[in-house]
């Protein structure tokens, strides 16, 4: 019987013990993949391990995130529907925009992964540039032109703003003004030239051109996103597999993980 209790005994030091060591080295994955893949990841592990609570939380501030997404680019999407065809319901228009909205929101989540971007920077990207009158197609078009741009000359998401929205203003306006080559220029696009280029002119005449307001919006806007295309295409994804790159898909990844672990959850609890 002795035996018996010394060996139980000796059995728990042995499992708290090693209970112990686990917990040790949990703690110690959990900070290196802090250091190494970023905070959020290195977050997400040692928050499920410390606090369930913490990890719940995090997973709800995903969902509602999405949430939000979800029900601005479905009021998007319905608003072009119905300026398309003016009998057309909001209830239908809504219902239809349903579709398309998963579809734009599985669009930014996969710019997001193979950019340097978050998947709600892509999506602000998106959602200014179709607040700005340009249609789905041209909004993503210009947004994924322009994360291409950002990421080969290492520019923020304000200056892809600051573009879009100078480009924006110029399509209102019909033209191209002083104005907004001024934006563009101090936003790092060489506008005069790529026009220049574009139009076989000089950078002189071109100036010239605007001034008499000769240069339509259109096919300006056209010319810029050629030229980026031309010139940057494919620079996030390329971006996408450097360390820096390799980081950011990480959380990016990370987060839909988050999300789409406790989404059943919360659709049956709605």
């Amino acid at each position: 019987m002795s035996l018996q209790i010394n060996g139980f005994n000796k059995l728990g030091q042995a499992a708290k013990a090693a209970g112990a060591a686990v917990f040790q080295v949990g703690s110690k994955v959990g900070g290196i993949l802090t250091v190494a893949f970023g905070t959020v990841l290195g977050t997400a592990i040692n928050g499920a391990a410390g606090s369930v609570q913490g990890f719940v939380k995090t997973g709800l501030d995903a969902y509602m995130s999405m949430e939000r997404l979800d029900a601005s680019l479905k009021q998007l999407v319905s608003t072009e529907l119905r300026n398309k065809d003016a009998n057309l319901s909001m209830a239908d228009s809504l219902t239809q925009a349903g579709v398309k909205s998963k579809e734009l929101i599985a669009w930014t989540q996969k710019l997001a992964i193979e950019s340097p971007f978050s998947q709600a920077g892509v999506a602000q990207a998106f959602q200014m540039a179709k607040a700005l009158g340009f249609t789905i197609d041209e909004s993503k078009r210009l947004t994924g032109t322009l994360i291409d741009w950002s990421a080969a000359t290492g520019k923020t998401e304000e200056s892809m703003q600051r573009v879009t929205l100078a480009l924006g203003q110029m399509q209102a306006k019909g033209k191209v003004s002083g104005e907004e080559l001024l934006q563009l220029t101090e936003a790092g696009l060489p506008v005069r030239d790529i026009l220049a280029k574009a139009f076989g002119k000089t950078t002189q005449e071109i100036i010239k051109m605007q001034e008499k307001g000769l240069i339509p919006a259109k096919d300006a806007i056209a010319a810029i996103a050629d030229s980026l295309d031309k010139d940057f295409g494919g620079a996030a994804k390329r971006q996408s597999e450097t360390m820096t790159g390799l980081l950011n898909s990480l959380q990016d990844l990370t987060q839909v993980s988050i999300r789409e672990f406790f989404t059943g959850t919360f659709e049956a609890i709605q």
